[in-house]
């Protein structure tokens, strides 16, 4: 199959995209998974990835590049609708691409008749209408291949930008370490009271196993062995919590696979759904009932209730945005959940949002781009993990191959460090890193009203979001750029622990106590929006 190769009409890049070999994507009808899956296993041929859109169902198999796939009789199978290479791109990224199909964002105000009336002319059909306005999409017309489609796309004035349609990778996840965390004496729905004591926070019944809260230096058995850790390498959240719990006008949206939403530690968090949809996933219902977990953990770390159950998360009285999304579905439905926050707070300006990506893309993708760009423009913040090394070892440096949307610009990019202040195994790390938080032996919430241990950069971005969430609380009106640069200043240094990656893991570990201290110096001068320094008065450290 011949190279892909185009102008990305909103990043003004040449995009070329290579064919891998031994790699192909096959869609086929949806359920028909079962026979095709067999048929593939019987031709000895390995399935990478699997993935499910409103229209048909795909997967990545190795052993066959397109061509062969063509000749194979596998492609003669009644259930398979079309094939297409995988592509890899000049950084190293994959480029997972829907066969016979591309992506087409018009420009805002664009009335739907016009949009499809250009979509008919040019001899292509629509195949689903996305959830960002103007966003749809397409097939290939008869006859024409992906590149020169998304260049006839892209000559029209009213097309934002053209680009292929892209499936997401799900992250490689072992078997969740519970934790057994017995609940208090106190009913599962109470508030807490208005102004809960340090001791409260405490009695929480796994608060000794939240190190990264509080590290009195205390040993934390699990199912894979014993760590013992160093006293006083945390973010000092009891510090802080003496300072604010949070605020309900502060919101952190989560887009990941969605939430337990019966959780005990997480249910009394959600902000009104009403008659919204909150479940981006084709074909399934509004509510974003989590499947997998992971969006369930990384919400517990950044937000779980204070309430006498389980764990505390780092904000836990501001409230949380739960979207699910398929991690190994269209990427194109991941921008339209961090849109869906875009028009939320265009629609609430009363609100400040926290938007937090714990997932990695394969590659750089225009849509959640674009997405990322209007929700930093619309004054929310963005943090996302910036993901870790499938092949072991220390990690990979981003210089060489960038991690999305982490990577991209306005995004604070977060990796992980464990209970010693030493950058966590195999996490990714380099100068683009903005900060480091706690992402090792995380015990947080799970399916089912379950607790369990989880590590990577996932929850260290979590740590960060709660924190973020935190200094909004004391004053919405700070801009996100200075909730940044409160971050980034008040961040502990910990090259001193890192010798090998010196300059590469950002400003630091993050500092609840100091940023909260420098947030309100900030607001007491009245200065929100210009440099300032450090706070002297801090409180007593626990």
């Amino acid at each position: 199959m011949p190279d892909v190769v185009y102008r990305d009409k909103y990043t003004r890049r040449v995009i070329r995209l290579k064919p891998e070999e031994k790699l192909v994507t096959i869609s086929f009808t949806p359920g028909g998974g079962q026979e095709v899956a067999r048929e593939l296993a019987n031709a000895g041929l390995t399935i990478r990835l699997a993935a499910t859109s409103s229209t048909a169902t795909f997967v990545s198999v190795e052993g066959l590049d397109s061509e062969q796939f063509g000749g194979h009789s596998l492609a003669a199978l009644p259930q398979v609708v079309g094939w297409s290479s995988v592509f890899k791109d000049r950084e190293g990224g994959r480029h997972y691409v829907v066969p016979g199909q591309l992506d087409i964002q018009f420009v805002d105000g664009i009335i739907q008749a016009r949009a499809l009336g250009l979509i008919r002319e040019l001899g292509s059909r629509v195949i689903s209408e996305g959830g960002t306005p103007g966003f749809y999409s397409v097939s290939l017309p008869p006859g024409k291949g992906l590149s020169e489609t998304i260049r006839d796309f892209a000559r029209l004035d009213d097309v934002e930008f053209a680009v292929p349609s892209l499936l997401g990778e799900a992250p490689e996840t072992g078997p969740s370490d519970k934790v057994a965390c017995v609940a208090g004496s106190g009913p599962a729905t109470a508030p807490p009271k208005r102004r809960a004591s340090i001791d409260s926070v405490q009695r929480e019944p796994c608060f000794g196993k939240l190190w990264a809260l509080h590290n009195s230096g205390q040993t934390i058995r699990t199912a894979n062995g014993t760590i013992i850790c160093k006293k006083g390498v945390d973010i000092k959240a009891l510090d802080a919590w003496r300072i604010t719990l949070g605020r309900r006008r502060v919101v952190i949206a989560v887009v990941d696979t969605g939430v337990d939403i019966t959780h005990p530690d997480l249910a009394q968090k959600f902000l009104r759904r009403g008659c919204e949809r909150w479940n981006f996933v084709p074909g399934e219902g509004p509510e974003p009932i989590d499947t997998d977990g992971h969006g369930t953990q990384v919400c517990g770390v950044a937000a779980a209730a204070l309430n006498g159950i389980g764990v505390v998360g780092v904000a836990p009285r501001c409230c949380l945005l739960p979207l699910r999304v398929a991690l190994n579905g269209l990427l194109g439905d991941r921008a339209d959940a961090i849109y869906h926050v875009t028009a939320r707070a265009a629609r609430d300006p009363a609100r400040k949002y926290v938007i937090n990506l714990s997932w990695v893309m394969p590659c750089d993708y225009t849509g959640v781009r674009r997405a990322i760009d209007r929700a930093l423009s619309a004054g929310a913040l963005v943090v996302a993990g910036v993901g870790q090394s499938k092949n072991g070892g220390s990690g990979v440096d981003m210089k060489a191959t960038p991690a999305y949307p982490a990577s991209y610009e306005g995004v604070l990019a977060v990796t992980a460090t464990d209970q010693n202040d030493e950058k966590g195994y195999i996490v990714d790390f380099g100068r683009q890193v903005d900060l480091c938080a706690p992402g090792s032996i995380i015990c947080t919430t799970d399916l089912g009203g379950e607790y369990s241990f989880q590590t990577g950069t996932s929850f260290a971005a979590a740590h960060v979001s709660g924190l973020s969430a935190l200094i909004w609380s004391l004053d919405v009106g700070l801009e996100s750029e200075t909730i940044g640069r409160i971050l980034k200043q008040s961040a502990d240094p910990i090259d001193q622990q890192n010798p090998d990656f010196v300059g590469k893991l950002g400003a630091g570990r993050i500092n609840a106590r100091t940023a909260l201290c420098q947030a309100l110096a900030l607001i007491e001068l009245g200065a929100s929006r210009r440099p300032f320094a450090k706070s002297r008065k801090l409180p007593r450290e626990l």
